[in-house]
């Protein structure tokens, strides 16, 4: 089915995995060692975590061919779980979700050139959508 990879590259890809583990490990410790915002501090840690799934998960589908589609799929779960952290992050980092709507109520996206809404009339930051000519909550 694949072709057989050389024993030299098993053996720069295991080298390269223990590194990007043993780097990621240490930023998760630094991490948790000064955990002074934990609010924000949870999330990176779930999210710097992601190079040790990876670069486990990957070396093991090399090293296992016939099994890659188990930890491909472990790798894909992880990321979409990261993906969904990252977005938790961001909106802990403005205020919350609350403190976007509010700092967006009121407030109208004119058309624009440079932000590829010139085709568009005016839309509304503050939870309206506009369909057509009905708005829908």
């Amino acid at each position: 089915m694949g072709v057989l990879v050389p024993l030299f590259l098993y053996v720069v890809a295991f080298f390269c995995t223990v590194a990007a583990i043993a780097l990621a490990v240490l930023h998760i410790y630094r991490h948790l060692l000064n955990y002074t915002e934990p609010t924000y501090q949870r999330f990176i840690v779930r999210i710097v975590f992601m190079v040790p799934v990876y670069a486990l998960m990957s070396f093991l589908s090399l090293v296992l061919p016939e099994s890659s589609i188990y930890f491909n799929s472990i790798r894909e779960v992880y990321e979409a779980w990261v993906i969904y952290n990252f977005l938790s992050l961001c909106l802990a980092w403005v205020g919350g979700p609350g403190a976007v709507v509010i700092s967006l109520s009121g407030r109208v996206l004119k058309p624009s050139f440079c932000l590829m809404t010139c085709c568009f009339p005016p839309v509304p930051l503050d939870g309206w959508v506009y369909v057509g000519f009905i708005f829908l909550d």
